[in-house]
């Protein structure tokens, strides 16, 4: 579905990822993680075509991005993104909000049923019950939330058919309560259960080990490493790379990530 060859991505002569190499496979999730500042960010930026590469290249369902985006009603029928922060300068009513994740279709689908898949959508966000009320009146969460059921709104046929789906989520939990956090999470797991391919930029390592099948660690905007959830988030890897101890103690069928010494030094940690 994706595949990522030696990239490099500069901000000015400054390279802010390097050399990166990993790919994202149809039905599955990987969660990119890492500290502040490691470019998990602006990887998703250069990979939704947001930021140009300097070096490398990235595949979209085996042509190049570059292809890809030349046909941006047709890309838009199956690949969706969320970004961080998703504002609209008018005040829309919420169920308007989510019909623009169906623009792409609408030339094929009847308003009708365009309608139903919206309030489907909002529903599986638990926000069904805001579909009348105006966007600007809604919380942080709410709006996030808003948007969430618009990208799924966007993938229906991918994601309920045999058709590809591609969807970037870039910390969908920001800005949520515990509650609606999992449900987000446990929504992201459901489309890769699906078929899509799924890449979510996380900063929760013990959501990153629950819910993703691979795991891309960043740090300084070079890749620490990339596989299995469990294998790449150890507990050595995660005190090397977030420079803070941390072990791994499983309780029943979970593993719960613990600070050894939650009583830090700051002045003797590095930056």
């Amino acid at each position: 579905m994706l595949r990522c060859d030696n990239i490099t991505v500069k901000r000015g002569n400054r390279a802010v990822l390097r050399q990166l190499h990993f790919d994202l496979q149809a039905a599955e999730l990987v969660a990119v993680i890492g500290p502040n500042g490691s470019g998990k960010s602006t990887l998703l930026k250069a990979l939704t075509g947001e930021l140009a590469l300097a070096r490398g290249t990235v595949e979209l369902n085996g042509l190049s991005l570059a292809t890809q985006m030349q046909r941006p009603q047709d890309i838009a029928r199956w690949r969706a993104v969320l970004p961080q922060q998703s504002e609209l300068a008018f005040n829309f009513p919420v169920i308007d909000v989510v019909m623009m994740g169906r623009s792409p279709h609408l030339a094929r689908v009847e308003q009708a049923r365009n309608l139903e898949i919206c309030e489907a959508a909002l529903e599986q966000v638990d926000c069904l019950a805001l579909k009348d009320r105006r966007y600007q009146h809604l919380s942080g969460g709410e709006r996030q939330r808003v948007h969430l059921a618009r990208v799924l709104a966007q993938l229906h046929e991918g994601l309920h058919s045999d058709g590809p789906a591609l969807l970037f989520l870039d910390e969908p939990t920001a800005n949520l309560d515990l509650k609606h956090q999992i449900q987000i999470l446990h929504l992201a797991r459901q489309c890769a259960d699906r078929g899509a391919a799924v890449f979510l930029v996380l900063h929760d390592l013990q959501q990153a080990r629950a819910y993703a099948d691979r795991v891309l660690m960043l740090k300084a905007g070079r890749s620490v490493a990339f596989g299995k959830a469990a294998s790449v988030l150890s507990a050595k890897r995660i005190e090397r790379v977030f420079d803070i101890p941390v072990e791994w103690v499983q309780h029943e069928a979970d593993a719960l990530l613990k600070i050894k010494n939650p009583k830090l030094n700051t002045t003797n940690t590095t930056t």
